[in-house]
């Protein structure tokens, strides 16, 4: 029925009932809802729209230190894995060659400069052999040493002191007196035959070839680390020690040397094997002076018997 009414004619007769105060017809009611149909309450809401994520910010990365690293990395990679440890091999040590030559004043062995205040007489440094010239050496065939000058002031109106002038003059009047303290002198045009250093007669007899040019030196065995066991009764064995009262040792020193005057000179002898040397006054100790060119005899019956042998060890 409402369908067939128009609109507008609904909408009049509407407002007619309202103007007088009537109830609203029931009929007219529902043309007017047909007309205006309620709105759908289960309507999908629209989704906002979302904005894209804002991408983090990458550091680029230098081309440089990209090839730095992946250098690094790859050396890493290629480095050979480490040894295992082992003994410490012998260490080898290298000397200067010495070979025959014309100029044997440039080696490094000889004294380059001479100081014009001092005698000079030659001294050579017993106590720093040339390597390869010690006990023990491959190769070693008696030691020859550093070329020194003597210490001391030379006599007026001479070159040498009174020391060394007295041995020169024995040496000019007997060439073939063998007087092992002495070493020639450093100005000399031809050079001492018996002094022990590089170039010398003595010198070229013992190493025709030269010096060897290395030497092995045996390595020092590695201490191996103690156990607990062994700190602990270490401790307790310094602990006693500490707390015990030493006697001093009172006993007397055994005298290995003596000296002694034969045929007006000075001679020293070993009170243990009885061999006698003649005495070099500038020597340092006995022992320097045990030397073969200074090997006199043997101490027999308290007299030197200037017997045949020689001062090779027994």
């Amino acid at each position: 029925m409402s369908s067939s009414i128009p609109s507008v004619a609904l909408l009049a007769k509407a407002i007619l009932c309202l103007s007088k105060g009537e109830p609203l017809p029931s009929i007219i009611a529902d043309a007017l809802r047909e007309l205006c149909p309620e709105p759908v309450s289960d309507a999908e809401p629209v989704a906002e729209p979302v904005a894209d994520p804002i991408p983090e910010q990458v550091t680029p990365v230098k081309e440089k230190k990209v090839r730095k690293i992946s250098k690094a990395v790859a050396a890493e990679a290629s480095a050979p894995a480490p040894a295992p440890a082992s003994a410490p091999a012998p260490a080898v040590v290298t000397v200067v060659a010495v070979t025959a030559t014309n100029d044997w004043r440039k080696h490094p062995s000889r004294l380059q400069t001479i100081d014009s205040t001092r005698c000079t007489g030659r001294r050579i440094d017993t106590k720093n052999p040339l390597i390869g010239t010690r006990a023990g050496d491959d190769g070693s065939n008696g030691m020859i040493f550093p070329e020194k000058q003597c210490t001391r002031k030379p006599s007026p109106g001479s070159k040498l002191c009174a020391g060394c002038a007295t041995k020169d003059a024995e040496y000019k009047a007997d060439p073939s007196k063998n007087n092992a303290s002495w070493q020639g002198r450093l100005d000399e045009e031809t050079l001492y035959p018996r002094a022990k250093i590089v170039g010398s007669e003595l010198f070229l007899k013992r190493y025709p070839k030269g010096i060897p040019t290395a030497t092995t030196v045996a390595p020092v065995a590695p201490v191996a680390a103690a156990t607990k066991t062994k700190t602990k009764k270490a401790a307790a064995v310094a602990v006693a020690v500490a707390a015990t009262t030493v006697a001093a040792d009172v006993a007397p020193v055994e005298a290995l040397w003596s000296s002694f005057q034969h045929e007006g000179r000075t001679h020293i002898r070993n009170l243990k094997n009885n061999k006698v040397y003649f005495a070099n006054l500038s020597a340092n100790s006995p022992e320097e002076n045990a030397v073969k060119e200074q090997y006199v005899g043997r101490w027999v019956d308290g007299n030197v018997e200037l017997v045949g042998d020689s001062d090779d060890d027994e």
